[in-house]
């Protein structure tokens, strides 16, 4: 089975995600931008517990959720966020 490039470029968006929460990059993102977990959760349509779960890395958000989530920390971080060292997709 071949993966498609955007297929390829989701999974790595998600490894970028979820290493940014699992580290505390996705919270001090979110906190650089003034922003509270009840208005993240708010532009996302999710409770603030939900948001919390996701930067403490006891959880992952919906695909949807997770697509909204990055584009948000990629703003506030001025760009793409960068990848785990040493994950190769």
């Amino acid at each position: 089975m071949k993966i498609s490039e955007h297929e390829l470029a989701g999974l790595a968006s998600v490894g970028a995600l979820r290493w940014a929460c699992e580290n505390g990059t996705a919270r001090r993102l979110r906190q650089a931008g003034r922003l509270h977990t009840t208005e993240v959760a708010r532009l996302l349509s999710v409770t603030p517990s939900a948001v919390s779960k996701w930067e403490r890395g006891l959880r992952l958000p919906t695909e949807r959720h997770a697509a909204a989530y990055l584009r948000l920390l990629e703003r506030l971080n001025g760009g793409p966020l960068p990848e785990p060292a040493g994950v190769r997709l």
